[in-house]
């Protein structure tokens, strides 16, 4: 069964200030290498939904992660949908993103 990924606008924001960090202290070819990445990964969420694990820092709740480059991506499953949350860059301090930023809890 195929899963539609759909983007909160919290993981928009996120892939805008990842794009900005990225193009003004590197290269626009790295952020399109680090994107392709990130999308790639993402993507197979659509025939993968369960390919993450839990998160650490939320160990008792339904949200999952996977790792593409040095970029986490949340996410939780419902139903035939798969809603990304937050991409954050993996050396940030999650805790701290998440306490500016808390996580909305979707429910079908």
């Amino acid at each position: 069964m195929s899963h539609k990924v759909v983007f909160l606008q919290t993981a928009v924001d996120d892939l805008h200030e990842i794009r900005r960090y990225i193009r003004k202290h590197f290269t626009q070819t790295t952020w399109l290498n680090a994107y392709s990445k990130i999308k790639k990964a993402i993507l197979k969420l659509e025939q993968f939904p369960n390919a993450g694990h839990a998160l650490p820092e939320l160990p008792v709740t339904h949200f999952m992660e996977i790792v593409a480059v040095k970029n986490r991506v949340i996410y939780e499953v419902i139903g035939d949908r798969v809603y990304i949350h937050i991409i954050c860059d993996a050396r940030q301090d999650f805790k701290t993103k998440l306490s500016r930023r808390p996580v909305r809890m979707l429910r079908p």
